[in-house]
């Protein structure tokens, strides 16, 4: 390479440095007023905001809670309906079962008492058989013992024979008519045998039906019960079903109002970051500007802020276009800043020899 080649390149280097130079001393040198101002809310009134913003993030816990409790209430309540149909369902269905018993034991009792009324007119009937028979054997007796008599007279006479025949045709008759009455006075037995255990399955029936009447009783208390709580737990399940219509109103508007508090907590970082930057405090107004951004990750101006004090007064430049590239990306396009902040970036890739800006 020739001399005159070798100096023209010097010079060109030369010049090179020395523009480079110019502009990083120009960003440098940038005014403090490139700070973006404290937001609306006002620094005056940073500690009362703090105390303000802690109060309603209570109120919204404290809604919260209500909210929650509200939605648990419901959830048990319909459990506790569902379990309180349940018994309903059980108690009418014992009820009718009782009732069919009862039912039951009602017609047993009857067809006792018609069986026990039918055994007594055939008892009744026994008893008039039984005195005919008795009557039938005292003249049978009567009969036989004037047959007696009239054989002891006519014994002498001759014709004893056909006295004889009747004698024993009378003892015939009267055995017959004692084995009638020992047949009638054994039905007896049995009829009064069967009329004592149909008595007795009538006493058992009342029992029974009175019992069967009491638990119905007892029953229909417990259903009436079951159904004015049931109706008591209707009536509450209706006012939670409203209080649940309303909650996810209440939802929107805690998270309405948790969203103005982050705005609000924001803002109140941002503030201290621009009063300890004002003061020439860079690290406490660091951490209050990444505290800002935490809370609101895309709030451009805190990025902004983060990328000039990394710049200019901490001398981090990675870290200051790292918020600066953050910046380009949600900052507004008519924002005046964002030529300036490309500028810088641009430069110090290019005196870095850092990746080309995204």
């Amino acid at each position: 390479m020739s001399v005159h080649k070798k100096a023209s390149l010097a010079v060109f280097i030369f010049i090179l440095a020395g523009l480079s130079v110019l502009l990083i001393l120009r960003f440098r040198g940038a005014p403090s007023s490139k700070i973006k101002e404290v937001k609306p809310d006002g620094e005056n009134l940073i500690m009362k905001e703090n105390l303000e913003l802690k109060n309603k993030y209570a109120k919204l816990d404290k809604d919260y809670a209500a909210v929650i409790a509200d939605r648990d209430n419901v959830l048990f309540q319909a459990k506790f309906l569902l379990s309180q149909k349940d018994k309903i369902k059980e108690a009418e269905a014992s009820f009718e079962k009782m009732k069919k018993a009862g039912e039951a034991a009602e017609k047993e009792k009857k067809e006792a008492q018609d069986r026990s009324l039918e055994l007594q007119n055939e008892i009744q009937g026994l008893e008039e058989k039984i005195e005919k028979l008795i009557g039938e054997k005292g003249r049978a007796i009567n009969e036989k013992k004037q047959l007696e008599e009239l054989i002891a007279r006519e014994r002498d006479k001759g014709p004893i024979l056909k006295l004889e025949d009747e004698k024993v045709r009378l003892q015939k008759e009267l055995a017959s008519a004692n084995a009638s009455i020992k047949q009638a006075q054994s039905d007896l037995k049995q009829s009064q045998a069967q009329v004592n255990r149909l008595n007795s399955e009538v006493s058992r029936s009342k029992q029974e039906l009175s019992k069967f009447k009491e638990q119905a009783g007892e029953s229909r208390q417990k259903i009436e019960s079951l159904n004015k709580d049931y109706a008591q737990a209707i009536n509450k399940n209706r006012i939670l079903e409203e209080k649940v219509v309303q909650t996810p109103k209440k939802f929107a508007e805690i998270a309405r109002q948790n969203k103005a508090l982050i705005k609000q907590a924001s803002n109140m970082h941002y503030n201290l970051g621009v009063f300890y930057t004002k003061n020439k405090e860079y690290s406490r107004a660091v951490a209050e500007f990444e505290e800002a951004v935490k809370l609101r990750p895309d709030d451009a101006y805190s990025h902004f802020n983060l990328g000039y004090i990394y710049a200019e007064y901490l001398v981090n430049r990675p870290k200051a276009i790292e918020h600066f590239r953050h910046y380009l990306r949600v900052a507004r396009k008519e924002d005046k800043d964002m030529d300036w902040v490309k500028k810088y970036i641009i430069t110090w890739q290019a005196w870095g020899g850092k990746e080309p800006m995204e």
